[in-house]
């Protein structure tokens, strides 16, 4: 008898859109770390079409290693200056000004063209602010995700600002929640960083589109030379100097680290003559290049590659956030590296922390003074958070574990395994 050869068929992938107002490369800060493994792990699965933004150079030279793990990419060079004047128009018109400031003619239109020619069969949107693209768009299944909300985050600006700029962030926080209710029902599911945003957010008759979906934290660190575990970095002695990491052009972090040099260092210093402070951040603006004085052992570095060593030998990683969207990623990032973390409440809630069991919580600067000599003098202190900090993020900030809730909806269902996450009541 003759042999037959049997041909398995191979099933063809699925294809997404993939929407973000940035480059999600390099994953160097809060949304981009979470939209860049959030692409990555669809890339895995699925033929993902990558559509953005970009408004600086450094993330443009850097687009090609997106090319790498994606089916193909749009991105659209964006002016800050001309997308401001069209965001100050904005306030004659209906919509949000972040919506106008990152809508761009040009990119709609490359974007159509897409929708057009390829079968999407579902579509990834990455902040409100890019909802506007694909509003009108039926058939795929539309995915969209807030992450924290963002009508809530200019609330806040507006309390912690004064007249007349406090005003420009109230007006915004109403516009904004106004379209937040609105586009909830263009889309099939709304994603939320944590419990807290979800709470946050008005959901009557929504209830069965709101999921959770929390960040994770890379636990296996990429040197070049192969991959190695973060423990590594915690044989590593501390030096005295303490940490803090984060884009010094967003308010939340630029008051953070004014408040920390003004009141909590200088009083530290007095007690600890030798210890230092790095600031590291890309864009400070002047009210914190001003801060940086060598002689006092306070370093405004602008943005650094290559950071992780640093953070690891620090005494501390110190993040005095007061206005607390969300989940702060920067927390995690360095909890990974084996560095002690001080934060105030607020931020610690976003992530599900407890009070010297992972991280060290303080509001006031005497706080801040008492848990830095605390660390600085005690090394089982400091062993118990390193190693609570790692049981931590193996339990609750896997990646791979936390993106799977996004194969159950990509699958169009509500019948969906709710997730374990972390509980934040």
């Amino acid at each position: 008898m003759g042999s037959r050869l049997v041909v398995k068929k191979q099933k063809k992938k699925k294809r997404i859109l993939f929407l973000a107002h940035r480059v999600p490369y390099p994953p160097d800060k809060g949304d981009k770390i979470r939209s860049y493994h959030i692409l990555k792990y669809l890339s895995q699965k699925y033929d993902v079409y990558l559509a953005c933004l970009c408004d600086n150079q450094k993330d443009w030279d850097r687009l090609h290693e997106l090319q790498l793990i994606v089916k193909n990419i749009i991105c659209e060079r964006i002016r800050l200056p001309v997308q401001k004047i069209k965001m100050a128009r904005a306030f004659l018109s209906d919509f949000p000004l972040t919506v106008e400031y990152f809508y761009h003619k040009a990119f709609q239109h490359k974007l159509n063209t897409w929708l057009k020619q390829i079968p999407f069969d579902a579509i990834y949107v990455y902040s409100s602010n890019m909802a506007e693209y694909v509003r009108k768009v039926t058939g795929p299944v539309k995915i969209i995700d807030f992450c924290d909300l963002d009508s809530a985050k200019f609330l806040q600006f507006h309390k912690e600002n004064s007249f007349p700029q406090s005003m420009v962030y109230l007006f915004e926080a109403n516009r904004l929640a106004k379209y937040e209710k609105q586009i909830a029902h263009d889309f099939d599911y709304i994603l939320f960083i944590n419990e807290r945003e979800k709470r946050l957010f008005d959901h009557k008759n929504l209830a069965t589109k709101l999921v959770v979906m929390p960040n994770g934290a890379e636990l296996e660190i990429n040197t070049g030379n192969g991959r190695y575990h973060p423990e590594q970095f915690w044989q590593t002695s501390s030096d005295k100097y303490l940490v803090f990491v984060g884009a010094m052009d967003y308010l939340p972090n630029a008051r953070a680290v004014v408040w920390f040099v003004e009141n909590v260092f200088y009083r530290l210093k007095a007690l600890v003559p030798d210890i230092e402070f790095f600031a590291i951040g890309k864009n400070p603006p002047r009210s914190i290049r001003a801060l940086h004085n060598p002689k006092a052992g306070i370093y405004i570095t602008g943005y650094l590659e290559d950071i992780e060593t640093l953070i690891a030998k620090a005494i501390a990683f110190v993040a005095p956030i007061h206005i607390a969207r969300g989940m702060q990623t920067k927390l995690l990032e360095a909890m990974r590296l084996g560095v002690p973390v001080i934060t105030t409440r607020e931020a610690a809630e976003g992530i599900g922390a407890r009070h010297e069991k992972e991280v060290l919580i303080a509001n006031s600067p005497a706080d801040y003074v008492q848990n830095i000599i605390k660390l600085s003098l005690s090394s089982s202190l400091r062993q118990t958070l390193i190693d609570g900090a790692l049981r931590f993020l193996k339990t609750n900030f896997r990646w791979n574990e936390n993106l799977k809730v996004l194969e159950v909806l990509l699958k169009g269902t509500n019948k969906m395994r709710k997730p374990d996450l972390v509980s934040l009541d």
